[in-house]
């Protein structure tokens, strides 16, 4: 991703498509109508289908068909009353505190009022994002729908994939904002669909894919469901040719084999810091030297990802405060900032980066206490699971690539989900502190054992 004002041909210009005006018009009409379970389809369908170069400006304001929906979102749930009831999580707390550091350092940094209109329109775009999914996404009924639409999405974007990769040129090319010859590396057509690169590609749906594979768990229509999206998830990974979206696939089989293990998972964290720093104690080079060595798929800048976080160690006393306006001095190439972390610390200084990894804690926490809660239905510990794991995927993506247009819709879609059900009535009222030990044997009665140390019907 090129660091602000360094901006793609399609940026600062109207561009209009009849087609992604139609599908556009005909998704915020539908989700003024839907119920509201399945209001989200509409914004996953945007973002999966229209690519970003199709927009609208008005007045020097940039209005991408992804913030107009938005924009219709935000009108449904006021006209429908469906904000009110909302229930505060800290994780609320954590995003708006970083979105003012954000938006605060951006502006200080670059001091000019280009700098701050175009970090209003990030600010827009990602707290609108997780407001909005917050007043959708209230229930565990809510969460299984997004699941079954991310399932049915993918399904149609896998086939454009495949004439991509059958013609080498983009489907998606007509409506502007990708190029129309497929991109070629290393001999391997790397299919790219709506999205703005193939890694974006691939690390969405891989981020989006526990989700849907959390439906093997609901029988019937909802396990052919996980199973034709791991079928598409999986095509669409491999069509992209990247090796970020691969390990990011990875990352979901693990976390999947690691299901059964979950109630030592908090064990499993620590020795998992433990290695790192080990691994820090006895290299000869920093523990992130060993991104030189991903090579998934051939052609992979390993080098260039160790190179970047190597440089934003050295060059931490110009970016702690308030970040930095340009890198390009930090060495050959890395204007071009492929690490959500790196960006985070770039953009918005030490406080900034802090927040941000707060958010993935806070998380990760919120989803221990939820699949808690959760028993003994094994349906939602899958899904509150899958919210973990979609968590922990886009977190490994992010040392790989810079999520931005449509594609960081899906870090506060999530995120919005984790905090909607852990303030949920029915979770509240079952959530309790616990010590270890209690919560293994709640866990055990899971697995079909009488637990010993809590009342029948009582959740850890």
């Amino acid at each position: 991703m090129l660091l602000l004002l360094q901006e793609p041909a399609w940026a600062n210009r109207t561009s209009v498509h009849w087609a992604g005006l139609t599908l556009t018009l005909t998704l915020a009409y539908a989700l003024l109508l839907l119920p509201r379970r399945w209001a989200t389809l509409s914004m996953l369908m945007l973002a999966a289908l229209v690519p970003a170069g199709q927009r609208v400006i008005f007045l020097t304001l940039d209005f991408s068909f992804l913030r107009i929906l938005l924009l219709f979102g935000w009108m449904r749930v006021t006209l429908r009353r469906e904000v009110f009831s909302l229930r505060i999580h800290p994780l609320d707390l954590v995003v708006l505190a970083s979105m003012a550091v954000g938006l605060s350092a951006f502006t200080l940094s670059r001091g000019s009022s280009t700098g701050l209109i175009f970090k209003l329109g990030a600010t827009f775009d990602a707290l609108g994002s997780y407001a909005l999914f917050r007043c959708l996404i209230r229930e565990w009924e809510d969460l299984e729908c997004l699941a079954s639409s991310i399932a049915l999405i993918s399904i149609p974007v896998a086939l454009a994939f495949v004439v991509e990769r059958a013609t080498g040129r983009n489907l998606f090319s007509s409506l502007g904002g990708v190029p129309e010859l497929t991109e070629v590396r290393g001999g391997r057509l790397r299919c790219q669909g709506a999205f703005g690169h193939p890694i974006l590609a691939g690390c969405f749906w891989a981020s989006a894919w526990p989700l849907a594979l959390a439906r093997l768990w609901g029988g019937g229509v909802g396990r052919m469901l996980a199973l034709s999206c791991s079928f598409s998830v999986l095509t669409i990974i491999y069509l992209s040719a990247s090796s970020t979206p691969v390990l990011a696939a990875g990352m979901v089989l693990l976390a999947s084999l690691a299901y059964p293990l979950r109630r030592f998972f908090s064990a499993l964290r620590w020795a998992a810091l433990a290695t790192l720093i080990g691994l820090q104690l006895v290299m000869n080079n920093a523990v992130w030297h060993l991104f030189t060595r991903v090579n998934v798929v051939g052609g992979s800048t390993g080098w260039h990802r160790y190179y970047l976080i190597d440089e934003a160690v050295k060059h931490f006393d110009e970016w702690w405060l308030v970040g930095t306006p340009s890198t390009d001095h930090w060495g050959r190439g890395l204007g071009d900032i492929t690490n959500q972390f790196v960006l985070e610390a770039v953009q918005g200084g030490l406080f900034g980066l802090l927040l941000f990894v707060a958010l993935a804690v806070l998380g990760f926490r919120a989803v221990g206490r939820l699949w808690r809660a959760a028993w003994p239905d094994s349906r939602k510990v899958a899904l509150a699971w899958a919210l973990g794991t979609s968590v922990l995927v886009q977190c490994v993506s992010f040392f790989g690539v810079a999520f931005f247009d449509q594609t960081g819709m899906l870090w506060y879609l999530v995120l919005a989900c984790i905090a909607s059900l852990a303030t949920a009535p029915e979770v509240a009222q079952r959530v309790r502190p616990c010590t270890p030990r209690s919560a293994m044997w709640a866990d055990s009665s899971l697995l079909g054992r009488p637990s010993p140390s809590l009342p029948a019907g009582r959740a850890p």
